[in-house]
């Protein structure tokens, strides 16, 4: 056998290979794993973002700026809307692709089983179905107004900084789901 007949018969039996459920259950699953590391990046971005300005009082505060000068807090602001966006945009992608292998994938009891857990984790989490809705928001009606705050903290004579969104906007879109709606209320008596 030649040398260009074993990279023939290579070529034949990757193709072969690639025909197999096996190839296309493996290639589903490492699509869904870029999904996952897009989603977890997003968090990342956004959550250095929002930890930095809640864990560093001397940074919050010069962010924060003067009442006359509100030019770095404005920026600071604006600079949220890009990482709250793809966070909101890669948790939806993140749970529409894993519904899309999940359903190539599994069959029977261990579908059945996959989608009760499901319906337990995420269906049933305030949280979740709030950015699922937030995200709808963003995209289809308009981004929403973010927020600082500062207080005391009674115990410690340390500045405690939060980034929230306003509420009252938010409500203004008739699209919230009863459930998402009744995750404004949830959200804003739990520590955020």
């Amino acid at each position: 056998m030649t040398s260009e007949d074993r990279w023939r018969e290579l070529v034949r039996l990757r193709e072969e290979l690639e025909q197999t459920r096996g190839w296309s259950v493996s290639q589903r699953v490492l699509s869904l794993e870029r999904t996952r590391f897009v989603f977890r990046r997003n968090w990342e971005d956004l959550h250095s973002r929002i930890g930095r300005f809640k864990s560093d009082p001397e940074y919050a505060l010069h962010t924060f700026g003067t009442v006359t000068d509100r030019s770095r807090w404005n920026e600071f602001l604006r600079d949220l809307d890009p990482p709250l966006l793809n966070y909101a945009a890669s948790a939806r992608a993140l749970v529409d692709h894993s519904r899309n292998v999940s359903k190539a994938v599994l069959t029977g009891n261990a579908l059945d089983t996959y989608q009760e857990v499901v319906k337990v984790r995420f269906d049933g989490n305030p949280r979740s179905r709030f950015v699922v809705k937030l995200r709808d928001y963003m995209l289809h009606y308009e981004l929403p107004i973010t927020a600082g705050s500062f207080h005391w903290a009674d115990s410690e004579a340390a500045v405690k900084a939060a980034i929230t969104l306003s509420k009252a906007p938010l409500l203004t879109w008739d699209s919230w789901t009863r459930e998402a709606r009744r995750s404004f209320w949830i959200l804003t008596t739990t520590s955020t």
